[in-house]
């Protein structure tokens, strides 16, 4: 699907986004691979130039995999280990994270939600071929050539009204724009603390799972701030950090034990004074590790009507196309914390 360059996910510190474009026609330079396999005290062997020829995703309530194809050149026998590779931490989602939405404009893909969807399926192969050339001087292919690539996307719904509904866009041949989405763990747990009105004294007050902070300072620095949080039981040091300017606004960020507790922090702006109704008020900001997958689809041949659990169903087959308004054919955001491959 092409390299991609992550780029910073909106205001937040560590969230990135991976782009892929994946177009059915022409070129997309792809990311290689070396892989390496085997004990570094024993033996070890590897093979470069490793190219995804074929990738794939299965989900429903029950369960979620990924699954693929690796073209790469000839193995090296022997090979000397990279002494200190860098881990990747896994990040699974499961069925149960899943949402499937089908619109029918590409401005609106992502509204409307398919509610008696059961599970989805998406495939793309014939990506990269070798290219061998007759040269006994060559241990392997040399490069790599664009084959012509076939992606295609089905999914099954309950069989009542509203999952016969396709029945009518197959017969008409109508796009539509479906997004499949999952969201995991949060990334960056935030929450912006404004103090409005523009007060000349008082104090205001924080409160966070039924704990309330001393009142503090309408102009306090962002440290005094933390430090008032700190001191509540239900936060405790190391687990939330401030920053922004004297007055605000703030941007809470809570990290250790709460890294991933989103619990809603609140705010009271009674004790301030001066100014024109002054009051203080808490948006949260999290940001999730995301995978995000729109797709241009025809719907076309359904599967004959089956049994999915006891539920009555049918499954819908569906080509992936490029569309000229969007202006693709299919494309995946994955926002992680990577900065690098």
């Amino acid at each position: 699907m092409g390299i991609a360059t992550p780029a910073t996910h909106g205001s937040s510190a560590t969230a990135k986004d991976w782009i892929y474009d994946a177009i059915l026609s022409g070129s997309r330079q792809p990311q290689t691979y070396t892989f390496e396999q085997g004990e570094a005290a024993t033996r070890a062997h590897k093979f470069a130039y490793g190219l995804i020829t074929k990738y794939g995703y299965k989900f429903s309530r029950k369960d979620s995999s990924i699954s693929g194809s690796v073209l790469a050149q000839k193995v090296s026998d022997g090979i000397t280990m990279t002494s200190s590779p860098t881990p990747i931490a896994l990040l699974p989602m499961t069925g149960q994270e899943f949402n499937l939405y089908i619109d029918s404009s590409s401005a609106s893909i992502g509204t409307t939600q398919i509610l008696n969807n059961l599970s989805g399926e998406f495939t793309m192969d014939g990506i990269y071929g070798p290219a061998w050339y007759v040269n006994r001087a060559a241990s392997s292919f040399s490069a790599h050539v664009d084959l012509v690539p076939n992606a295609g996307f089905k999914f099954a719904v309950a069989a009542d009204a509203n999952g016969m509904a396709s029945l009518g866009d197959m017969r008409t041949g109508v796009t539509k724009y479906a997004r499949v989405e999952a969201v995991g763990d949060v990334i960056d747990n935030s929450q912006t603390v404004t103090i409005t009105g523009s007060p000349t004294g008082g104090t205001f007050t924080l409160t966070y799972k039924g704990q309330t902070t001393a009142g503090i300072a309408f102009n306090a620095a962002a440290s005094a701030v933390q430090s008032a949080l700190i001191a509540l039981s239900t936060i405790g040091t190391g687990n939330v950090t401030v920053s922004g300017s004297a007055g605000g606004p703030y941007t809470v960020t809570f990290a250790g034990t709460l890294a991933k507790d989103t619990t809603a922090l609140t705010a009271s702006g009674a004790g301030l004074t001066g100014g024109t109704s002054p009051n203080v008020s808490v948006v949260q900001s999290q940001v999730y590790n995301t995978f995000w997958h729109d797709m241009a689809i025809k719907i076309g041949q359904p599967s004959e009507w089956g049994d999915s659990d006891g539920i009555y169903m049918i499954e819908w087959d569906c080509g992936i196309f490029e569309d000229g308004t969007w202006g693709h054919s299919h494309m995946t955001t994955v926002t992680n914390t990577l900065t690098a491959l």
